[in-house]
């Protein structure tokens, strides 16, 4: 209830720019407040996506449709491997699209949004995974 508080927790939560960070910033909501409100962890999870997503050249992340389009900056951050492994990975929920600024776009089926989310999260994950293998 103290604003000055959720001020600071806000804060932190928007310095998020790894999985320590949020992880870290999760011990201690739990720690002073016990348990986290899901729009709490809803938000720790968009700004450690945003982190992620950044890191491997994803510029914008939308609903449109029946999908969640993953848009990058250029085509120079897309190139086969990462093609492939998602496609054969994630089958028919991803599909490339190629365009002045390429996409995947992940096909929604009966989720709610944490589950969702928590799809994305991993979807990154795995693209940034392959990049630093290089």
């Amino acid at each position: 209830e103290d604003e000055s508080q959720k001020i600071e927790i806000y804060k932190k939560i928007a310095a998020i720019d790894c999985i320590e960070d949020k992880l870290e910033i999760q011990e201690e909501i739990e720690d002073r407040f016990s348990d986290i409100p899901v729009c709490v962890a809803n938000l720790m999870d968009i700004a450690y996506l945003r982190c992620i997503s950044a890191g491997v050249g994803i510029v914008e992340i939308k609903e449109v449709k029946d999908e969640i389009i993953l848009e990058f900056d250029s085509g120079d951050r897309i190139n086969k491997e990462i093609v492939n492994a998602l496609v054969s990975k994630y089958n028919r929920s991803i599909v490339f699209k190629l365009g002045s600024k390429p996409e995947f776009a992940y096909k929604l089926k009966n989720s709610n949004k944490e589950e969702i989310l928590e799809n994305i999260i991993k979807i990154v994950n795995h693209i940034k995974s392959i990049v630093e293998i290089k």
